[in-house]
């Protein structure tokens, strides 16, 4: 009896922690509000520390990047309920804004800065947090899922230039944007062959009105060389 209260009670555990770490929603993602840090080894043997910091309140973040202690120092700061769409960084004690004009795989020079400084970002958030983070991403408690969470809503805002609410609910998050795909060149011939028709049969009766042509000039030729050798004087 003991054993099968012991098992009863364990399964109940075990589904309440399954549930708690069951995936949250694109809404759940853009109303959280949280703020995790994640530390890892750096060079000279792992004296000097690699700190990304994250401060999330609903549509704002703050992400803070700190490399070998004090010599890189640049923070991002992001409403993706605001537009147009841009993202301010601070670096060196001075702060600039950069606007999205297009997507970054567009050649566009004004949009360069901007590609630049997401780029950065995108790369810390991948290399410094979803790498070196703790717990599930599937859990938004986690360091993990904290970090994914805001790596999914900014990639949509920053690369897709999708627009959010604070009261409406979001979009999803979890979907990616398709590819398009290039169109296989058309060879000539086959493309001929498909499309007209008609042009193959017209060329075909040219043909064929081409070779009468020829036979009958072939004749004619036969006639005159007869008429030819019958006016001609016998000896």
């Amino acid at each position: 009896m003991l054993c099968f209260r012991f098992s009863f009670f364990i399964l109940i555990y075990s589904v309440l922690s399954l549930a708690d770490a069951s995936t949250f929603t694109s809404n759940e993602c853009k109303e959280a509000k949280f703020q995790t840090e994640i530390v890892n080894s750096g060079s000279f043997f792992g004296l000097l520390k690699n700190d990304l910091s994250i401060k999330k309140d609903g549509c704002l973040f703050e992400i803070k990047f700190l490399k070998l202690k004090w010599l890189l120092d640049k923070t991002w700061k992001v409403d993706i309920c605001r537009e147009p769409i841009h993202l301010k960084v601070s670096d060196k004690g001075s702060e600039s804004f950069y606007k999205r004009v297009e997507e970054c795989q567009g050649e566009r020079k004004d949009n360069q800065r901007f590609c630049v400084y997401w780029g950065e970002l995108k790369e810390n958030l991948e290399n410094y947090g979803l790498i070196y983070a703790q717990g599930a991403r599937e859990n938004l408690k986690s360091a993990h899922g904290q970090t994914y969470c805001t790596y999914l809503l900014l990639e949509k805002y920053l690369d897709e230039g999708v627009l959010f609410s604070k009261f409406k609910k979001a979009n999803n998050i979890f979907s990616t944007k398709p590819k398009t795909k290039e169109q296989s060149p058309v060879r000539e011939s086959s493309h001929q062959d498909l499309s007209s028709p008609h042009k193959m049969e017209v060329k075909s009766e040219e043909k064929a009105e081409s070779s009468k042509l020829d036979v009958s000039e072939e004749e004619g030729t036969q006639e005159a060389d007869q008429k030819e050798d019958e006016s001609r004087p016998k000896f």
